[in-house]
C-alpha cells in the first residue's frame, strides 16, 4: 500500500475518486482510510494496468465483443490545455466517471459493507498490516475479491433484515411453475422489491425502485428454488427481460437462464394483469383468476 500511496498521482486519484462518490459528510471521515484501503487501491491498481497498455484511450468493456466498441479518451486531454495539475485533474476525474459507469454497483454494495463495519465496530478493521490498514482490505487484490468480502461481511445482516420484512398476502404473486421445483414470483410492492434486494444482497434494497412499480412499463420478479429461496432476480421493461442477475447481481446460473427462457411469451400478460393493482399505499384490487396465465 505505502508503495502506491508514495506514486505521484495518488493524490489526485483518490481525491477524484472521493469526489465522485460523494459519499455523505456524516460518514466521509470515518470512511475514508477504509476507501483509501480497499476501493481507491484497487482503482488506482486497475488504472495503472490500464497505463502499460493504453494510457490515453479504453474501450468499453461492456461491449468487448462489438466489432467497434465505443472508446473513452483518458489522458486528460491535454490539447485542451491548462497546468498540469489541470490535466492530472481531469484525467482522474474522468477515470473515476469510467469506474462508477462500468463497476458503481459493485463499488456501492463494498461502501455498503464498509459503513456497516465501522458502525457496528466490526474487529476485523484492528488487524492492521504494515502499513497500519485493515488486512482484510489489503488482501483483496482486485474489485472481484472486495466484492466477495462484503457479501460474506453483509450475508447475516441482509438475511436478518430481509427476514424481519413481513409481507402481506397479495404483495407477492407466484405467477408461473418452472419446472423441477421452481418457481417465479412477481413483487408488487416496495417492501417486496427490498426484501429480494437484501435477501440477493442487490440494490433493490435500496428502495429506489420502488417508484418504478406505478409505471406500468416496469415489472420485477423472483426466481426461487424449491426450498422458496430467490436464486435470481429479473426486470422487465416494456415487456423484455431489462435485467437478469444472480446474488450480489452476477450472472445467473446456466440452468435457471434456460427455465427462464420460455417465459418470453408471459411478460405482456403479466404486465397486464399488473396494471393498475398497485397504487401509492399499497396494493390495489388483485384478479385473481389465474387461467390466462401460461404455465411451463
Amino acid at each position: 500500500m505505502s508503495k502506491l500511496t508514495a506514486h505521484s498521482e495518488f493524490g489526485a486519484a483518490a481525491y477524484q475518486f472521493i469526489r465522485e462518490l460523494d459519499v455523505p459528510a456524516h460518514l466521509q471521515i470515518a470512511l475514508t482510510p477504509l476507501i483509501m484501503a480497499s476501493l481507491i487501491r484497487v482503482h488506482f491498481r486497475f488504472w495503472l494496468a490500464q497505463n502499460v497498455e493504453d494510457a490515453g484511450f479504453i474501450p468499453d468493456p461492456d461491449a468487448q465483443f462489438d466489432h467497434d466498441p465505443q472508446w473513452f479518451q483518458i489522458d486528460g486531454w491535454p490539447e485542451k490545455g491548462g497546468s498540469a495539475e489541470d490535466v492530472l485533474a481531469r484525467k482522474w476525474s474522468e477515470r473515476a466517471r469510467l469506474t462508477m459507469r462500468w463497476y458503481g454497483v459493485h463499488v456501492w454494495h463494498v461502501i455498503d459493507w464498509l459503513t456497516v463495519a465501522e458502525e457496528a465496530d466490526h474487529a476485523w478493521r484492528y488487524r492492521l498490516d504494515d502499513d497500519g490498514y485493515p488486512v482484510k482490505l489489503t488482501k483483496c487484490s482486485d474489485l472481484a475479491r472486495l466484492v466477495a468480502e462484503a457479501t460474506k461481511g453483509l450475508r447475516d445482516r441482509n438475511e436478518k433484515i430481509g427476514g424481519e420484512i413481513v409481507l402481506g398476502p397479495r404483495e407477492e404473486e407466484r405467477v408461473a411453475d418452472l419446472g423441477v421445483g421452481y418457481s417465479l414470483v412477481q413483487m408488487h410492492t416496495p417492501a417486496a422489491l427490498r426484501r429480494e434486494g437484501y435477501r440477493m444482497h442487490n440494490c433493490l434494497k435500496s428502495g429506489d425502485y420502488g417508484r418504478n412499480l406505478i409505471d406500468q412499463d416496469f415489472s420485477y420478479f423472483s426466481v426461487r428454488n424449491p426450498q422458496d429461496k430467490p436464486v435470481a432476480t429479473i426486470e422487465v421493461e416494456r415487456n423484455d427481460i431489462s435485467q437478469f442477475f444472480g446474488p450480489c447481481n452476477a450472472k445467473p446460473a446456466d440452468h435457471l437462464i434456460d427455465l427462464v427462457s420460455p417465459l418470453a411469451g408471459l411478460w405482456q400478460t403479466l404486465s397486464n394483469r399488473a396494471a393498475g393493482r398497485f397504487a401509492a399505499d399499497g396494493p390495489g384490487p388483485q384478479n385473481n383468476d389465474n387461467r390466462h396465465v401460461r404455465r411451463v
